[in-house]
């Protein structure tokens, strides 16, 4: 795999960090080198494609038949108000 040599500038603070993590001199950056390539290729990675859903459609809110249609209920006393009333 081909690398590229160009000097990225990181906090003292991130060094210093990751250097009492891995136990190795901040300013060492050789031996920093295979941490930092790690939590860049972990941080890049692609999120998982599947989600679980965790709340199911009939819980997450009105359809659009419960708001613009009449429940069944309405419909039958609606048609036996019809009746009542011919």
């Amino acid at each position: 795999m081909p690398t590229l040599d160009f000097p990225i500038r990181v906090p003292a603070d991130v060094l210093m960090s990751l250097g009492d993590y891995t136990g190795h001199s901040w300013s060492d950056s050789l031996a920093l080198e295979p941490f930092i390539c790690e939590a860049i290729r972990r941080y890049v990675q692609a999120a998982p494609t599947s989600v679980p859903q965790t709340i199911t459609p009939v819980c997450a809110g009105y359809q659009w038949k419960e708001v613009f249609l009449p429940k069944e209920q309405d419909c039958a006393r609606i048609s036996q108000a019809e009746v009542i009333s011919h």
